[in-house]
């Protein structure tokens, strides 16, 4: 799924810069040599601020919500799953991580960098 999302992020660079498909012109022109980040890598990004954002919202039911793990058979792909592998880490390290705000900012930061 992300990589039709970055290849329609892609084309839609191509029609901005007016570079036909037979010019064959590299990504990183496009993407002018990694100022511009992929979609996915936008996407990652902003999921995983907002997940640190809303769970330390204590007095809502988002991070109960956030940390609920459905039934296995209920679905093979999680917002809890998708936090872990996003960040590489475990479902018991994430409440620890995401409580603290600064530490929170490292783990999204490295997270994304590495993904680039």
């Amino acid at each position: 799924m992300l990589d039709r999302l970055n290849g329609c992020y892609t084309r839609l660079l191509r029609i901005a810069h007016n570079v036909d498909w037979t010019a064959h012109a590299r990504n990183s022109f496009l993407y002018g040599n990694r100022t511009i980040p992929p979609l996915a890598h936008t996407i990652a990004k902003r999921t995983l601020r907002f997940a640190g954002h809303a769970f330390r919202a204590k007095d809502q039911l988002v991070p109960d919500i956030m940390m609920f793990e459905p039934r296995p058979t209920a679905s093979k792909l999680s917002y809890l799953k998708t936090l872990c592998h996003l960040t590489g880490a475990t479902k018991e390290e994430l409440p620890g991580l995401m409580s603290d705000r600064d530490n929170w900012k490292v783990v999204v930061a490295r997270s994304t960098m590495s993904a680039r």
